[in-house]
Order: structure tokens, then sequence, then C-alpha cells
């Protein structure tokens, strides 16, 4: 039976200002790929501890690329405030000999308020935004390094409103 110690380490801290493991490996596979979305769909920014300090988020035309951990929190943190998001990955292809992972995915952002205007739109509170994507992360020494991707497809379901009485 193995067992791990995990020491949590301040001087290590994530984005958000968590902890990170000092023992997080130094290669990215599906479980640690699963951990990292774990983290993620609970807003724990300590998902950023898979990140390289210096990680790009490249956001599209419409929002340009966000540099670093702290800049993907403040951009994520915003987006909580407005939305319970959950992630959930389909297919997962991972070469670490190129240090690429790619995973279609289904993001789920679903309002938690009336009136939360968004690129664009309008989101009653219970509305939601379904979007397929295929998102590609490039590695460097075991840590994310740069996300891209493409939305495959996008669908809003509107929250069923209550007859009024």
């Amino acid at each position: 039976m193995l067992a791990f110690l995990v020491i949590l380490m301040p001087s290590s801290a994530s984005a958000g200002g968590e902890p990170c493991r000092t023992n997080l490996p130094n290669t990215m596979n599906r479980a640690t790929f699963y951990r990292y979305v774990d983290l993620f769909n609970t807003n724990n920014t300590s998902f950023t501890c898979y990140y390289s300090p210096d990680v790009a988020f490249d956001k599209g035309a419409d929002e340009g690329i966000l540099i670093g951990r702290q800049a993907i929190v403040d951009w994520y943190t915003k987006i909580w405030k407005d939305f319970t998001e959950t992630i959930t990955p389909n297919t997962i292809a991972i070469d670490e000999n190129l240090g690429i992972i790619m995973v279609e995915l289904r993001v789920q952002l679903k309002a938690r308020r009336d009136a939360v205007q968004w690129r664009g739109r309008s989101f009653a509170k219970g509305d939601s935004l379904i979007v397929d994507e295929t998102i590609i992360y490039t590695l460097k020494d075991g840590k994310i390094a740069k996300i891209r991707g493409a939305a495959d497809s996008k669908v809003i379901i509107r929250a069923a409103k209550k007859a009024k009485q």
C-alpha cells in the first residue's frame, strides 16, 4: 500500500491565495487532469496550481489573452459571481512526449440571478448556456502553460417561469 504525505506551503500559494501542494506530479495524466477539473468545478482557485506561473489563456478576439495565474483567477471570479460553472470532459487525448492535451468538453454556465448580462445576452436566474468545446492545453514541465480552444456549439436553455397566481 502506498502512502503520500501532503505538505501545504504558503510560499507556493496559488493566485487565489490558497496553498499549492508541493507534491503535485511533474507529468499530466488523466488522473491529474481530473483532479484539476474537480478543483475548478468547486470554484477552488487552487486549480491554478496545475498552471505554469506564466500560463497564457487565449480567450479569443473579444477578450484577448490572459497571462498568469492571477489574471485567470480574476477572470473566473467575475464569472462565478453570476454563474455556476461546470466543465465535463468527454474525450481526452494526452501526449506527454509532445506536451499536449486535447479535450472535448462541455461547459455549463447557469445564471445565479436575474438580469445577468454576458457576451451580449441576458440571462434570468436558472437560465443555462451550454457550450461544447475542443480545448488544447500545452504543457511545460508537467504544468499547463497555454490554453486555447474553439466552441463547437452553443445552446441557451431558458429556465421555466412560474405562472403568476
